[in-house]
């Protein structure tokens, strides 16, 4: 389709799930909206992991009340590279992952001058074969990361960033080293796009 028809600022692009696509098929249909979705129970804490069908907004921990191993665990509605912790199953998310809580290590502390420096500047991101991989051959990953994380929205345009969503850049983000605030760079750039069309 991005062939066909690609993304570009005087166009409106949705993104709809084929299981929202039943739904609204099921609507048109019978009159009443679905009550419940399929999502994947998933990851390391899990017992079994398999296709559940739950209700919208499903509580988290009820949902995995038998269903996970003993031991410290987080609960995240998504994936483990774009979930976010929370008591319910998010909107747009499809997965919910079991995975062990890994404690926070302190940080080193060696003066002020470095945890000052720390907040003055972003993380560094060393160019590597993973982050060439993490958006495939159509977006260089190295550009868009700089056009990002310097806020230039024209260059952003051109390397293709109408055609991404912050999920879209979960793998991105942690091939980089996580935390990179990627994705709320990505948001401003699409919503500064947006306000300019």
């Amino acid at each position: 389709v991005d062939r066909l028809h690609p993304v570009d600022p005087g166009r409106s692009v949705w993104q709809i799930h084929a299981q929202d696509a039943v739904a609204i098929g099921h609507l048109l249909d019978t009159g009443t909206l679905p009550t419940s979705r399929v999502i994947a129970l998933s990851g390391a804490g899990v017992a079994s992991p398999r296709l559940l069908r739950v209700p919208h907004g499903a509580r988290l921990d009820l949902l995995t009340a038998d269903e996970v191993r003993p031991g410290n665990l987080r609960l995240l509605s998504g994936s483990p590279l774009g979930g976010h912790a929370g008591g319910y199953l998010h909107r747009r998310h499809w997965q919910v992952t079991v995975a062990p809580d890994q404690p926070e290590r302190p940080a080193r502390k060696r003066g002020w001058w470095p945890t000052a420096t720390h907040r003055l500047r972003p993380p560094a991101v060393i160019p590597t074969r993973a982050l060439d991989m993490a958006l495939g051959p159509a977006i260089p990953a190295m550009p868009l990361i700089r056009a990002l994380s310097a806020g230039d929205v024209e260059t952003a345009a051109r390397l293709g960033c109408h055609a991404l969503l912050e999920e879209d850049i979960a793998l991105l983000d942690y091939a980089a080293g996580g935390d990179t605030g990627l994705a709320q760079a990505l948001r401003k750039v699409l919503d500064e796009l947006e306000m300019a069309t």
